[in-house]
């Protein structure tokens, strides 16, 4: 398609390397459907806000590609300004960087976005059949070109140093906090069809008469806190105190009662917190237990089984809040709850913080 002669076709390697990338995505939706995932964990509007997001990107560099094609080709020249001047195919990189991951986000698969890996060899070696016809007709001038100017994406290093170290610089850090915190940020992430659903705890049936009317009835099941809808089925950790070390012995032992804070039996704030994301060599299997606590929405539904009975509590409130910001509430007419961990998930800047009132 792009720096071509007259005598050779206008759409270059287009219809070819097109069809292989639309084979491919093809196949990657299919595949998502028959396991059932892997699923962006984005809102519907979230992925269609970037889906436009990539799409204006891709459709002003293919409009600019256009635009100086034409000047140039009305002379029939190599074209190098513009778009070409940094990529050698602009409109083929931008159909596997932008155009790819547009509708990637917008159909919510992460294999599609996997995918642009082995899409973007079917480009480089449908592109290459054209380069040779490229070569031909402008000879050591196309060679020339080709050495300086990368294929489908702009070379930083020549175009800008600092730029190039910058960017290698935020990629670096960018792969090592994916990988520290790559369990959490799956968790967060990932979503899948099929999903195993906490197991709903019936009360103990007993030989002896059943209980009165005021009495609540019993569950053989430990202290813990269940949140069916992220799929959290985690044991209270009681603490005596709030030096790091205690807090991080218990936090790593499931969600801990924060010291200070009202029991479920008892009049007063409830307040739990637990781990977002923890470094792998820290051995818990709690460590992203609140990976997926942003999740949680004002009317959704925690129980907390403490003593044998069941707390239940109803979402009212969900903020992101400075630590310092944080209180622990003393009430002494209302029985609330309240759910913290750190956030951004791999960080320790802000707090998650979502608040329930007790509802039965």
């Amino acid at each position: 398609m792009e720096n071509l002669s007259e005598k050779n076709s206008i759409l270059g390697c287009l219809p070819k390397a097109f069809l292989g990338n639309f084979a491919l995505g093809f196949l990657a939706l299919i595949v998502g459907a028959f396991w059932g995932g892997p699923r962006m964990a984005i809102l519907p509007e979230t992925g269609r806000t970037i889906f436009f997001f990539f799409f204006i990107l891709y459709g002003g560099i293919t409009i600019w590609s256009i635009f100086s094609m034409n000047k140039k080709r009305r002379i029939n020249d190599l074209q190098t300004e513009g778009p070409f001047k940094y990529v050698r195919h602009p409109m083929y990189g931008a159909i596997i960087f932008l155009l790819n991951p547009a509708m990637a986000f917008l159909l919510r698969s992460w294999l599609l976005l996997l995918a642009i890996l082995p899409i973007y060899f079917i480009w480089k070696k449908s592109v290459s059949e054209e380069e040779a016809e490229l070569t031909k007709v402008f000879g050591r001038k196309y060679l020339n070109y080709q050495a300086s100017v990368w294929p489908f994406f702009p070379n930083l290093f020549a175009i800008s140093k600092t730029a190039f170290f910058a960017g290698l610089g935020l990629a670096v850090f960018a792969v090592l906090f994916l990988i520290l915190n790559l369990p959490a940020f799956y968790l967060h992430w990932v979503d899948w069809e099929k999903e195993f659903v906490v197991p709903e705890f019936q009360p103990i049936v007993s030989e002896l008469p059943g209980p009165s009317e005021e009495q609540k009835p019993k569950y053989d099941k430990e202290d813990s806190v269940v949140i069916n809808k992220i799929n959290i089925d985690a044991p209270l950790v009681m603490i005596s105190g709030i030096s790091q070390k205690e807090l991080n012995q218990g936090l790593n032992k499931g969600v801990i009662v924060y010291p200070g804070s009202a029991l479920p039996d008892e009049p007063g704030n409830l307040f739990l917190t637990g781990h977002s994301s923890v470094l792998p060599w820290n051995k818990t299997p709690y460590g992203q237990v609140f990976a997926q606590l942003d999740r949680l929405a004002p009317g959704d539904r925690v129980a907390v089984y403490f003593q044998q009975e069941k707390y239940e509590y109803e979402i009212v409130k969900k903020e992101v809040l400075p630590p310092e910001k944080v209180l622990l509430k003393h009430q002494k007419n209302a029985q609330t709850l309240t759910l913290m961990t750190c956030w951004p998930i791999g960080t320790a800047l802000r707090r998650l913080v979502l608040e329930g009132v007790l509802i039965e």
